[in-house]
């Protein structure tokens, strides 16, 4: 099991007024959940590095998000930081979201559909 594991993640919104981090990837914001084709999760061969956090953003830096205008974060992490072992896998992403001056904090899950992904040896 060797290469890269492209995996295209895209938020759209129901209505003007959301924006997002342009930093937004795996390991800041977005963690892939996997399972097993009879929904038993499983983890990955490799644990995926962290990143480091990103820099303070100006509201104006965010990327507005509409009905429109989808955001596509094309991802290309390792196949071994995703998935146990070569096998058919069902795979969701997980997108945490923070909107830190709100007092108290505001967050957000936002959970994609579910794609299923033949991993080669």
């Amino acid at each position: 099991m060797r290469g890269d594991a492209p995996i295209e993640v895209v938020i759209t919104a129901k209505a003007k007024g959301f924006a997002v981090s342009p930093f937004l990837q795996p390991a800041r914001g977005i963690a892939f959940e996997v399972v097993t084709p009879t929904g038993q999760p499983v983890t990955a061969a490799v644990p995926m590095m962290g990143s480091p956090p990103p820099p303070p953003l100006k509201v104006e830096d965010l990327i507005a998000v509409s009905p429109t205008s989808p955001y596509r974060i094309a991802t290309r992490e390792r196949t071994n930081t995703i998935f146990p072992k070569a096998g058919r896998y069902k795979v969701k992403a997980r997108i945490v979201l923070f909107d830190f001056p709100s007092k108290p904090v505001r967050y957000a899950q936002l959970v994609s559909d579910t794609i299923t992904v033949n991993v080669t040896p």
